[in-house]
């Protein structure tokens, strides 16, 4: 959604080198000075900048924060939605050894090494231990070189978990950043063109990988019986 406010700026040349930053569904009483009739669009993610001294209602605003970074108990995306809070900090078990995950909010953290992931993981369980209505997100980035990985539910290590992923954290059900979703931790992801992958991703570009145990079915209960539970995975390499 996009709002207009309807702020005074001095022309171009004459403007402050500071920047402000508003907050999307800032008001209209929100003055900018000094001032010369000018309308100024404000996104919903309240990246819009202008220069000069806020006054009235819009004075203190900021921006909302980035979504890279995790604000516990958020209600990031359609998950959030309906409920779950997204966490900022988890168990992380890799049934290799010799790794040792990391819950930093990055899939990097998750699967020791980034996009893909770590080759030692490959063909190893993978655990993480989420609240009922919880869920993680964990950032990625493609890169340059087209590249793939699996999850496949494993029970031996764990529930059944729900997975997605999404270009903001959280999305999985009717968010608008989502790019693909599996009722089960069953999901193919593919940078590589032509890929017969679930998950068809860009070169170069941001992701998350959202985990949770909310019910693929409306209304998306949990599936999980206690405060936490914890996901079974094994994660495989994959090359087509």
């Amino acid at each position: 959604m996009r709002i207009l406010i309807a702020l005074l700026l001095l022309p171009l040349s004459a403007w402050a080198a500071s920047v402000i930053n508003i907050n999307a569904g800032t008001p209209s009483a929100c003055v900018l000075t000094p001032n010369t009739s000018t309308l100024l669009t404000v996104d919903a993610t309240g990246n819009a900048n202008a220069t000069g001294t806020l006054t009235g209602a819009c004075t203190g605003t900021t921006p909302p924060p980035d979504p890279g970074v995790c604000v516990p108990g958020s209600h990031d995306g359609d998950l959030g939605q309906i409920g779950y809070a997204r966490m900022c900090a988890g168990n992380i078990r890799s049934l290799n050894a010799n790794l040792h995950p990391t819950w930093n909010n990055t899939y990097a953290g998750l699967m020791s090494g980034p996009w893909p992931g770590n080759a030692g993981q490959f063909g190893f369980g993978l655990q993480v231990t989420l609240n009922a209505m919880g869920f993680g997100s964990f950032k990625f980035n493609t890169g340059a070189t087209a590249d793939g990985v699996s999850f496949s539910s494993n029970t031996s290590y764990g529930m059944q978990a729900l997975l997605s992923v999404s270009k903001s954290p959280g999305d999985y059900f009717t968010g608008s950043s989502t790019v693909c979703g599996s009722p089960s931790a069953n999901l193919t992801i593919s940078s590589k063109t032509g890929t017969s992958a679930n998950c068809k991703l860009l070169l170069n570009t941001d992701y998350y990988l959202n985990i949770s145990f909310a019910d693929y079915f409306t209304p998306h209960s949990t599936t999980c019986p206690q405060p936490t539970c914890t996901a079974g995975m094994t994660v495989y390499k994959y090359s087509n």
